[in-house]
């Protein structure tokens, strides 16, 4: 949506909820709320459908992909490798000495990351070493 859009909506979802408090008591209201039908019908841009969802769709496989390359980073801190994605998930393999235990640390880290406030995009800051 283009941010000209949201501001009018913005401004518009303002006022026509001022004008519904006080419309009883307010014969002017039905004249704001005409204004504000004139404003939608001829100040905000068209955006097609399909376009809105293309977008939107962009969006969320840039954020999936961020969120992943971050578990990516976890895991190779931890000796791991990307064997297969599926879906929202990921087989990594830990193959050496103490896989089990780096493994297992890994998932934690993972964990924790997930819960931070950036929801997974600082993996380096949750690696250990």
């Amino acid at each position: 949506m283009p941010q000209r859009n949201l501001l009018i909506l913005l401004l518009a979802t303002a006022v026509s909820y001022a004008c519904y408090v006080r419309g009883e008591q307010n014969p002017y209201a039905r004249y704001v709320a005409d204004g504000l039908a004139a404003i939608d019908e001829g100040a905000l841009e068209s955006v097609p459908d399909r376009e809105l969802f293309q977008g939107a769709m962009d969006g969320m496989v840039g954020v999936l992909n961020r969120f992943f390359e971050s578990m990516l980073e976890i895991a190779a801190g931890h000796g791991g490798v990307q064997m297969k994605f599926g879906g929202d998930a990921m087989l990594l393999y830990f193959g050496g000495e103490r896989h089990a235990v780096r493994a297992a640390a890994c998932g934690l880290a993972m964990q924790r990351a997930m819960t931070a406030p950036t929801a997974g995009m600082t993996a380096r800051s949750t690696q250990s070493r």
